[in-house]
């Protein structure tokens, strides 16, 4: 509390409290230039916003009544919330010494040769998939002109047994037709013998 710490909840995915956030930060910078006149929200914890200086030990221990506390109150803040060793911060100098950073022109350098691989790579597998793309196209033109071929083979065959068929067809009629004329002579002669035999 001797802080003046403000507590906003926000959510960029729903834009809770951002305008609200903004509004603030400006009034916090220049507060004689942009008043702010937004009230605290406590009610819904997804657009929870408590101003600096709102809250109070009364405040704090109204909103505590009916809930458990999750730590003994008797207990020092100290003691829940150990202050930083400085074993930290001697840790984090040694890492730091440790890294080792390359000039500008060599991470450059490393940087493209690195690019250079993948697109060496990416060049090989672009140029393979044309080829086999390009196979797959002659397998498929090859196929064509064989069915093609085979086709007309088919088509000419047909074509010549239907003209051998017309071509043997007009034989049959004739001889058919040969055949028909004589039983029709044959049958005129025997009914001209039996109406001549009946008239005599």
């Amino acid at each position: 509390m001797p802080d003046g710490a403000t507590v906003v909840f926000t959510s960029a995915k729903t834009g809770s409290n951002v305008d609200t956030l903004r509004k603030y930060i400006l009034h916090r910078a220049y507060p004689s230039q942009f008043k702010f006149t937004e009230p605290p929200q406590l009610v819904d914890h997804n657009s929870l916003f408590i101003p600096s200086g709102y809250d109070s030990f009364d405040l704090v221990n109204q909103s505590l009544v009916g809930s458990q506390a999750r730590w003994p109150t008797d207990k020092p803040f100290e003691k829940i919330v150990p202050a930083p060793t400085e074993d930290a911060d001697e840790s984090a100098t040694l890492l730091a010494s440790d890294i080792r950073v390359d000039a500008h022109e060599q991470w450059l350098m490393k940087l493209e040769k690195a690019a250079g691989v993948g697109l060496e790579e990416l060049q090989k597998q672009s140029i393979e998939a044309s080829k086999k793309a390009e196979q797959a196209a002659v397998a498929r033109r090859a196929a064509a002109d064989r069915r093609k071929r085979e086709e007309k083979d088919v088509s000419s065959k047909h074509l010549q047994n239907f003209f051998n068929n017309l071509l043997s067809r007009p034989e049959k009629t004739r001889s058919s037709r040969s055949m028909s004329d004589k039983k029709v002579r044959y049958l005129s002669a025997l009914l001209f013998q039996t109406s001549s035999r009946s008239r005599c």
